[in-house]
């Protein structure tokens, strides 16, 4: 283990006095919540979780966790007796006086499935002494995730560099410097650790020990965010270092998600995603990727509303009598159907009415007042649904694709599900669309200073965003690759809609507060929206398709392609 190389005197003392001065921690509670959400996404996917919060002050941010993870083992400890006192009031967790340089818990406590060092690193010269602390701790499958002030952003460069005319040293512990992403990364690879390393903004700032500067904390939230939150600009200059390490087994080079191809461009990075084109079928996609069946908690936490209902209701049930138009049209009636990914269950409300027998699964579903048919709508895994061996004549999945980190894996569990010669029904955002495609352009050509379109469109800042945004050559691809389907359909479908758009925006009017400026502004952008998604689609140049395959058990009986 590296040697001692911190005088904790001095630290204890310093924290102390923190601790004395202010109880609710740096950061307001959407700098929290911004923290929380990243933490979250390297979570292990079961309900009971351990965390151990190295350097956790007064508490805030394990008080913040036990919000989202009420059944998680919560541990933190800091050096400064005060602050642990003082989280020890907040009664969210364990909390527990220590210094880290010979900090070994496991024999009480065990092993955890993720260790923070929250803030800690930078204030070692050897910055492998609070790494080998977090790796003690490490369960097998776990993982360490830090984040420290960033030397390379401009702010923090002009506040915390002694070299700076600005610089103070009010609020900052003498044993505090700022580190480089090499000197970071050097660290971690020192203990045996791969880590990937990037920029994270949108941590707001409530508190500095600074009088001076903290009347000018709203001036540095708003440039921040202006700059850096969700840009191509976050993953250098962002406000924090953050640091997380890699799984054992995880894939290090990322292959296209629909023609597997390993020939990549890398496009730009948002937070915790990098995005990539396929050089060869011209999909983008996020790496890293998510599980089949992550449980999004989507619903609950934004989509719990009549507002939403009124948004979408009318614009789904046209989409979905489109759908059953088309197979009444060819002569498919009173159909066994399975609407994958069913949401508050539009589709099979459509479809029951038609006379056909229909049934919807979700990983996440609304709470039961907001569903259209209750009874026929079940939250259960696509994996489980499998496991029934229940075969069904049309299996659905309308909007759904373009949130699977795993599409493939995902399109051969629905084809387990088909009966043989039966129908396979998907919905999904195309990238080369004129919307998606402008948008695209416009976020990468101002290097994501214009970001409102593109990231509304990925639904970014939602618990379940885009991260999978096929071209038609991809999906034909994906489709070869995982259905094997036996004849093969295209129809166009809108994602603008008037009546929709004038509900989005009373929506967004009433949970936002937005003036009448700014709801005017929306409305117009949403015509022009609507105008240029009916007329890309008169010319065959949609924005959302819906493609259509039969499939066979045995795989192609005749080649659409």
């Amino acid at each position: 283990m590296p040697a001692k190389t911190q005088d904790s005197t001095v630290e204890k003392r310093f924290f102390d006095q923190i601790s004395a001065e202010h109880q609710g921690g740096y950061f307001s509670p959407k700098g929290w919540k911004r923290l929380v959400e990243l933490i979250a996404h390297f979570l292990p996917r079961r309900e009971r979780v351990r965390i151990l919060d190295v350097g956790c002050g007064t508490g805030q941010l394990i008080f913040h966790l036990r919000q989202i993870l009420p059944e998680a083992d919560l541990v933190g400890v800091d050096i400064s007796e005060a602050s642990v006192r003082r989280a020890r009031d907040l009664g969210i967790g364990t909390f527990i006086v220590g210094d880290i340089s010979t900090l070994d818990l496991t024999p009480e406590l065990g092993r955890f499935d993720l260790v923070m060092l929250s803030s800690v690193v930078h204030h070692f010269t050897d910055p492998r002494v609070p790494i080998s602390c977090a790796k003690r701790h490490l369960a097998e499958d776990g993982r360490i995730l830090s984040y420290d002030p960033n030397v390379y952003n401009p702010f923090f460069a002009l506040y915390r560099n002694p070299k700076s005319p600005f610089y103070s040293q009010v609020g900052i512990s003498p044993n505090e410097r700022l580190m480089s992403d090499k000197e970071l990364s050097q660290a971690y690879t020192d203990e045996g650790l791969e880590v990937d390393t990037f920029g994270l903004s949108g941590i707001r700032f409530a508190w500095i020990q600074s009088r001076f500067a903290r009347l000018i904390l709203p001036l540095f939230n708003f440039l921040d965010e202006l700059f850096f939150k969700n840009t191509c600009l976050e993953e250098r200059f962002g406000c924090f270092r953050i640091c997380v390490t890699k799984q054992a087994g995880s894939a290090s080079d990322p292959k296209c998600l629909a023609c597997l191809s390993p020939e990549l461009r890398r496009l730009y990075f948002l937070a915790p995603y990098t995005w990539y084109r396929c050089h060869q079928c011209g999909t983008v996609f996020s790496n890293p990727i998510r599980d089949i069946d992550e449980p999004y908690s989507f619903y609950h936490t934004e989509w719990d509303s009549d507002l939403y209902q009124k948004y979408y209701a009318g614009l789904r049930a046209k989409q979905s009598n489109e759908i059953l138009d088309w197979l009444e049209a060819h002569g498919r009636i009173e159909l066994d159907i399975l609407d994958v990914g069913c949401g508050y269950g539009f589709f099979v409300q459509e479809a029951v009415k038609r006379g056909h027998r229909a049934e919807g699964i979700d990983v996440s579903l609304p709470d039961e007042s907001y569903l259209c048919v209750p009874e026929l709508l079940r939250r259960l895994p696509l994996q489980e649904k499998v496991q029934e061996q229940e075969r069904y004549d049309v299996v659905v999945a309308l909007n759904v694709l373009e949130h699977i980190g795993k599409p493939e894996p995902f399109l051969k569990q629905i084809k387990r599900t088909v009966r043989e010669g039966g129908i396979v029904v998907l919905s999904i955002p195309m990238i080369e669309g004129p919307i998606y495609r402008f948008s695209h352009l416009l976020f990468r050509a101002t290097l994501g200073m214009c970001r409102g379109a593109w990231l509304t469109l990925l639904q970014w800042g939602s618990s379940s965003p885009h991260v999978f945004l096929p071209s038609s050559k991809g999906l034909k691809a994906l489709l070869r690759l995982s259905l094997r389907p036996d004849r093969f359909w295209v129809i166009r479908q809108p994602i603008a809609d008037l009546g929709a758009l004038h509900e989005r925006v009373q929506m967004e009017g009433k949970r936002s507060g937005q003036g009448t400026l700014k709801r005017m502004l929306i409305y117009l952008g949403g015509m022009v929206a609507c105008l240029v998604d009916t007329l890309s689609g008169w010319f065959g140049w949609p924005n959302e398709a819906v493609f259509i395959c039969t499939v066979y058990e045995h795989g192609v009986k005749k080649n659409p392609w």
